[in-house]
């Protein structure tokens, strides 16, 4: 019979599950966007820069919310932010099938379905597995964090088969209301209240706390509940860190919001697009499990210069690449190094940052990044529009990865929180 602490430990792996869930189903829905250009452009006479700013919009207000969502994780329970993510994000697919002027499209993916993803996404998604675990945080949000590049490799399949099924109006109908009766009812019972972080052990295990045992705020980094900005950004790894997740976002959101348009453009088939985004998202896990494992060992900041790097050589296959294998390749180096940096970035949040100033600095790096993602899929449409070619907006991707990858690389990290 399993003794308390280690049924606690073991639900921590439940929350585990149930996170991967949630953001499987949410990015999956959220990265497969791309797919319905021809269908949505065709109904609303749009061109690849209105197109992408669709996306832009999307991502420029998950960006604002971010530090918004980590700000109320620090103070509120985070089932319940999940819980209205979750109804915004699967109501607002709803809503757009319906939709019948430009304006609608606009409000309901720019804002009313970021707002969703922001309750849906990776800020409270991770904060909700960190309290859960310590030495073992890596792995466990690897796992996690493994959703949104798993969610993708069967969505955007099955997008595409509905959408040629019954198109693109009964598509968003179909998959919001998987979203709704899936993740309403599971969040509802299966995410507890979360475990008291001082009453963890190494291992992310609960245990009783004696009346005799003193506990020294120091070491578990409790400050007071403010907002301590300037804490978060005079910290010396802030910035490196921030520019970082922005490199990585502007890059991967580029590709991934295009690639089912410039694979079209290749003469590839509808479905055989969706497959060569699924592969780029799902090797996403790939990166996330082995880069949290060994991340685990060596550090963080050795596996984020070679996810990095592995960024910048993906990039470089796409601009110069003519093949469907090139592609593919290409695809599965920049679906392992962003699921890589996915997993890193939480982690290092957590290792550099007190308890109290944990999720707003984790919202706020979000933040950077997310700016990066809403200008990415732009700067792609608008390139494609202007020079008839993707090469310029890949070559700023490798420009900004190459300067990120410098500035890791100059400067050390410097000594973790204990």
């Amino acid at each position: 019979m399993l003794h308390k602490d280690q049924k606690r430990i073991l639900y921590g792996w439940y929350i585990v599950t149930v996170t991967f869930l949630i953001l499987s189903l949410s990015y999956g829905i959220r990265w497969s966007f791309g797919i319905f250009y021809n269908s949505m452009a065709e109904d609303f006479g749009m061109n690849r820069t209105m197109f992408s700013l669709l996306m832009s919009m999307h991502m420029l207000v998950f960006a604002a919310g971010s530090p918004i969502i980590g700000l109320l994780s620090d103070r509120y329970d985070t089932k319940y932010i999940l819980l209205f993510g979750t109804i915004i994000l699967g109501s607002g697919f709803i809503f757009l099938s319906y939709s019948n002027k430009l304006w609608n499209l606009y409000f309901l993916y720019g804002i009313w379905t970021a707002i969703g993803s922001c309750g849906t996404g990776l800020v409270p998604n991770n904060l909700v597995v960190a309290s859960w675990f310590k030495i073992r945080r890596g792995i466990s949000i690897g796992i996690s964090s493994t959703g949104t590049s798993f969610g993708p490799l069967f969505i955007a399949p099955l997008s595409t088969y509905l959408l040629l099924q019954y198109g693109w109006r009964s598509t968003f109908l179909i998959l919001s209301s998987i979203i709704l009766i899936v993740l309403v009812p599971t969040i509802l019972f299966l995410i507890k209240h979360l475990p008291n972080d001082n009453s963890l052990d190494l291992n992310g295990q609960q245990r009783q706390l004696a009346s005799t045992i003193q506990i020294n705020s120091n070491n578990y980094g409790i400050v007071p509940k403010k907002f301590y900005l300037k804490e978060i950004m005079n910290n010396s790894i802030f910035w490196t860190i921030i520019f970082s997740y922005f490199a990585f976002s502007f890059s991967y959101y580029l590709v991934v919001f295009h690639l089912p348009i410039f694979s079209l453009d290749m003469g590839i088939s509808k479905m055989t697009a969706a497959k060569v985004l699924g592969v780029t998202t799902a090797s996403g896990i790939f990166g996330k499990l082995l880069v949290g494992l060994i991340s685990d060992k060596i550090g963080r900041r050795y596996p984020l210069i070679i996810v990095l790097f592995i960024q910048t050589v993906s990039l470089l296959g796409f601009m110069y690449g003519e093949t469907l294998e090139t592609f593919y390749i290409s695809g599965i180096c920049l679906g392992f190094s962003f699921g890589g940096s996915i997993t890193l970035f939480p982690l290092i949040t957590a290792e550099y940052f007190r308890k109290g100033t944990m999720g707003k600095a984790f919202g706020i790096i979000t933040l950077g990044g997310s700016i990066g993602a809403s200008v990415g899929p732009f700067v792609g449409g608008a390139a494609f529009d202007l020079a008839k070619s993707y090469f310029p907006a890949l070559l700023v991707g490798a420009l900004i990865s190459v300067l990120a990858l410098g500035k890791l690389v100059l400067r050390p990290f410097p000594k973790k929180l204990e």
